[in-house]
């Protein structure tokens, strides 16, 4: 079985001497008393989609061909350091997960496995929420270099191209909105 970690820079890891690959989906239901003193429960919350890996490699390869062992599990760390969401395959039966994080990295190497790597990845999905979303709203040129000559004295202009930055609108994050707020870098923004 194949285990396939694709990157934002569409990298793709490759790991295929897996030996256990485990998924799981979990959520909870809300618990408040009742005046009767049972436990009523109105509200079902999805939670983080889970998945483990592990396996013994000896051969490392990514879409750009084979690479030395330091040289992939050095990507993979990377990845896991530059906090960017990537997508994971695993499953002829379930579709890719994207928005995957890594919760943890462990590798070791021992005498009974030789030159080989053992291979330890513990990745959560992370659930799309609601966020902000920021664009340009055009601003008059006489609004603009009247609060120029307001703060910087009379005969100042402000170029097109130094127009602030407002808040337009407040939507609904959907899982689209994740790769838009990676590039325009406001993804730590919102506490991802």
């Amino acid at each position: 079985m194949a285990f396939f970690i694709t990157s934002p820079d569409g990298t793709i890891y490759e790991l295929d001497a897996t030996e256990t690959v485990g998924y799981s989906q979990s959520g909870s239901l809300t618990n408040f008393p009742l005046a009767d003193g049972t436990i009523g429960g109105d509200n079902y919350q999805n939670e983080k989609d889970k998945v483990t890996f592990s396996g013994i490699s000896s051969t490392f390869k990514t879409s750009s061909g084979m690479l030395p062992p330091e040289e992939y599990l050095g990507g993979l760390r990377n990845l896991k350091r530059s906090r960017r969401p990537f997508t994971v395959t695993f499953s002829n039966v379930l579709d890719p997960l994207p928005f995957c994080f890594f919760k943890t990295i462990d590798t070791r190497q021992s005498k009974d496995i030789g030159d080989a790597y053992e291979v330890i990845l513990e990745i959560e999905q992370a659930i799309p929420g609601s966020g902000v979303i920021f664009t340009t709203v055009d601003v008059s040129p006489e609004i603009s270099d009247q609060e120029e000559e307001l703060s910087e004295g009379p005969g100042s202009t402000q170029d097109a191209n130094d127009r602030p930055l407002l808040i337009e609108k407040v939507e609904e994050l959907d899982a689209g909105s994740f790769g838009l707020l990676d590039e325009i870098g406001i993804f730590d923004a919102l506490g991802n």
